[in-house]
């Protein structure tokens, strides 16, 4: 495969300007060979010589003229970026010519274009191996015509040549006669440039950059040893995290030929000699040592893959050298190789070689990056990204956007016509019949997946840590063929699958990424594919405590209970005031549950119980009105049904996010419903003239998301203002504030009012007042901005006494009476204390003296006191 070559910010470079030298210039004299005696040339590389043509000669005026009108263009626009802070000197200190467009500036040189029409041939064979022929059809030839001609010729052609050959300066006179090599401008300092002029750039025998640490193993008798460093890794630091789903996989072929049986691996695990002998260096991240052939290939081929995201470093397969002193490309004296995160792979000869040196001390950002084709390097020139593309009709493009994922089109495929099946690392990737999907019309697909292994779960002791039998397992949503259209896998760079999650899958080969999910013995599992979007499927998992998709009938209408959390199903369904008699079953499951005896009277928010079997049950509501319907089975043995009536927000939760907590979506910050004033609220702790912006939406922005034109604002509110469709309020007190939606009415109501705490006992005052309420307490006094869940407030104590946390209401205002679980529980100095919604008070016996009392209201509610 030919690999585009991108520049990226070269380090050190020979200036250039437009009065340009020829061989003979003022750097150190070399030898002079005979073949230049007759014109006097001195060549920096004497043995290497190159043929005069157009190329090499000096710049034309037109050429210099065009150079320095592109020089100029670039100088303007800096100083329109950098307006007054603009340094002319410094920027011109700072300026080469290969920042420029070269190509778009000077043309192409006659080598560039023969390199250029090879180049196209061997794109052109890339598209045809991606299926793109097929999907084109007779107008392939030209589409491929105009995307080759959109990309930039530095991509695969590397840094125009025309500056560095015009400084032979040779005439037409000259054209066919031998001239001086000249070499590229610079290379990035852990590589050289080849004085072979075999290749621009090489990795030496002999680390260039000096002072690197030697790795803390050696690789023995017939071993070879890879290093992964992962972007997050730190020296000194305890890495182990990020390497605890690090496996290579590696494998001999008729290319690479290296590896004894016990170095071979399969597919998601580690070979067995690599897995005994790896561990993590605390400068070069995860190794694993590997043994080789007594006679090996000068190449081996090897995969870094973390099965719980996916390859890295390439999704494509690499090459460790391994050959001895001599062979410019895969030369490795000491047979270590090492790959790292934040650096791209070494391109010769068509291979991907992890480099032999450590990358300590090297450039990041200099040399040559190299993209594949279908690839195009981001505006930072540090990634290679699946380019944009325009599909036919009934193709979806697929990999834009994606890291070192070369984008192409695919059909799409048809459910209505194709049968889905689970296939990963637990049933041997093939499609078993307890795997395929179930399809259940309009872009639906289901499946109830059993995990059944001969693991024996084993409990912990003080001696052993048991085993649970838990694997995290790689897999692929696909057809029986694995054809193209319906193979799914991942976004690499996009969510990743697992239990409790949704993700948008993507198909094409070489695109979609293994997928993974941890999966526990005897456990069921549920795939739902949802593929009314071809073009954006989702897969979505949970584990569930029965193998039955459960339907309530109810006269002639039969509803599917979705599962939704912690063993719970549900659906919503608008009744009338009326008596409605129905059943729970899957007949195809053989599961059913029901009313226990005659108990099958359901009371609206209240818990039946049911029973395996059972009988019908009935529900008559009070009023006509939408009512949710959830079926708990978290304990199949003991099942119960709640109907109520709907929550507006449904089954999802939704937070308040805003700049009260970076917009994001903390557990702690969920609204909660009140039934009684049917209402959703949190409190939060702001400073005294805070100014937040806010609203009310779900995690993912999805299916809620309320802004200021969504709602009314209360008239006795706190000033709520339009911020862009934000909602924008100022308060004046550092105190807890209450962040109220009501649904009492056909639109819903906003109101942000004070919402006050108090700390009420016999160390303050059992009632609520000013003196005993609890306190946001800012840590910046310059800082308006802060907020909190935590509320304080300092007592000065006398001797033992009780005290609670509580609203004015003793939890009829805000829903907040604290205390402890058990009587006569008391707090201690500096641990936090669990409080619960309690008659229990919380008993206090420290040493007279002045405390703070700090209230955290998270997820869990906690009191803290620390002396002052």
């Amino acid at each position: 495969m030919k690999y585009n070559l991108k520049p990226l910010m070269l380090g050190s470079v020979i200036a250039v300007s437009t009065a340009l030298t020829g061989c003979g210039s003022d750097q150190e004299q070399p030898e002079i060979i005979d073949v230049f005696e007759e014109v006097g040339l001195w060549c920096k590389s004497p043995s290497i010589v190159q043929i005069a043509s157009p190329d090499s000669y000096a710049l034309s005026e037109q050429e210099q003229a065009d150079l320095a009108a592109a020089k100029a263009e670039a100088k303007a626009a800096a100083q329109a970026e950098q307006g007054d802070d603009f340094d002319e000197v410094a920027w011109e200190a700072d300026f080469k010519y290969e920042q420029l467009d070269l190509y778009a500036i000077l043309g192409l040189t006659l080598e560039e274009k023969e390199r250029q029409a090879i180049a196209k041939e061997e794109a052109k064979a890339f598209k045809v191996g991606q299926g793109q022929d097929v999907i084109y059809g007779d107008g392939f030839d030209e589409w491929f015509e105009q995307w080759f001609a959109a990309i930039p010729p530095a991509n695969y052609l590397g840094p125009s040549q025309r500056i560095e050959r015009s400084v032979n300066e040779t005439t037409p006179e000259m054209d066919g006669e031998e001239i001086c090599y000249t070499p590229p401008l610079s290379c990035p300092n852990y590589k050289v440039i080849d004085e072979t002029g075999t290749y621009e750039c090489i990795v030496p025998e002999q680390n260039p950059i000096l002072g690197v640490p030697d790795p803390e193993v050696t690789a023995g008798a017939n071993e070879a040893i890879a290093f992964y460093r992962h972007e997050d890794h730190v020296e000194g630091e305890d890495n182990s995290a990020l390497y605890e789903n690090m496996v290579v996989h590696t494998w001999n072929n008729d290319d690479c030929t290296a590896y004894q049986e016990d170095s071979i691996a399969s597919w998601g695990s580690n070979s067995t000699y690599a897995n005994d002998n790896k561990g993590i260096d605390g400068n070069y991240g995860h190794y694993w040592k590997l043994h080789l052939l007594e006679e090996p290939s000068n190449c081996a081929n090897i995969i870094f893959n973390d099965t719980a995201s996916g390859k890295k470093i390439s999704d494509s397969d690499l090459t460790m050298p391994i050959g001895p002193s001599g062979n410019v490309v895969l030369h490795n004296l000491d047979k270590n190789a090492f790959a790292h995160d934040d650096f791209p792979v070494n391109v010769l000869d068509g291979m991907l070689l992890i480099n032999q040196h450590p990358y300590l001390g090297a450039e990041a950002s200099s040399g040559i990056k190299a993209c594949g084709w279908g690839l195009a390097a981001d505006d930072s020139g540090e990634l290679c990204l699946g380019e944009e593309l325009m599909c036919p009709a009934d193709t979806v493009a697929v990999g834009v956007g994606a890291v070192d994922v070369a984008s192409k089109c695919v059909t799409i495929f048809n459910p209505e016509e194709t049968t889905l099946y689970i296939k990963g690392g637990f049933n041997g990737w093939s499609a078993t019949d307890d795997a395929m999907f179930e399809y259940t019309g309009e872009g639906q697909y289901r499946l109830n997946y059993l995990y059944d292994t001969e693991c024996e779960v084993v409990a912990a002791t003080d001696d052993s840590e048991g085993e649970d039998c838990t694997m995290i397992h790689q897999f692929k949503v696909a057809d029986e063929g694995w054809s193209e259209p319906a193979s799914f896998g991942s976004i690499k760079g996009g969510d990743q699958s697992g239990v409790g999650k949704t993700i948008t899958m993507t198909v094409g080969e070489g695109v979609g990424q293994n997928m993974s999910v941890e999966m526990a013995e005897e456990k069921t599992y549920q795939f739902l594919v949802n593929a009314t979007d071809t073009t954006a499927v989702e897969l979505t998992i949970n584990e569930v405590p029965v193998a039955a998709f459960p339907v309530v009938t109810m006269g002639d209408e039969t509803i599917e209970l979705v599962y939704s959390s912690n063993g719970q199903y549900v659906f919503r369904k608008a009744l009338m005031a009326e008596e409605y008699s129905f059943t729970i079953a899957d007949e195809a499951a053989g599961f059913a549950v029901g009313a226990i005896g005659t108990d099958n009277i359901i009371t609206a928010s209240m818990p039946l119980a049911l029973e395996n079997g059972g009988g019908a049950l009935s529900f008559t509501p009070d009023s006509a009105a939408e009512y949710d319907f959830v079926l708990d089975l978290s304990n199949p043995e003991m099942p119960s049904i709640e109907i109520k009536p709907a929550l507006p927000f449904g089954t999802t939760p939704v937070f308040i996010r805003g700049s009260v907590n970076g917009w994001s979506s903390p557990e702690a910050d969920e609204v909660l419903w009140n039934a009684s004033e049917r209402s959703y609220s949190v409190l939060y702790g702001l400073e005294a003239g805070g100014n937040h912006a806010f609203k009310f939406a779900d995690a993912s922005w999805g299916t809620v998301n309320l802004g200021f034109n969504d709602v009314t604002i209360a008239d006795d509110s706190i000033a709520v203002t339009d911020d862009g469709g934000n909602m924008r309020v100022v308060v004046e007190k550092s105190t807890s504030y209450k962040f109220e939606v009501n649904f009492d009415t056909a639109e819903p109501v906003v109101k942000v009012s004070e919402a006050p705490l108090y700390l009420r006992g016999s160390i303050t005052d059992w009632g609520a007042s000013d003196a005993n309420q609890l306190m946001f307490m800012g840590s910046d006094a310059g800082n308006t901005a802060e907020t909190s869940r935590t509320y304080s407030m300092e007592v000065t104590i006398s001797g033992p006494g009780e005290f609670k946390v509580a609203d004015e209401g003793w939890g009829g205002s805000l829903g907040y009476n604290y205390g402890v679980e058990v009587a006569g529980t008391k707090v201690e100095l500096g641990v936090a204390l669990t409080l619960v919604q309690s008659n229990n008070n919380i008993g206090i016996d420290l040493p007279a003296g002045t405390y703070l009392f700090s209230f955290e209201d998270g997820v869990s509610k906690t009191m803290t006191v620390t002396a002052k």
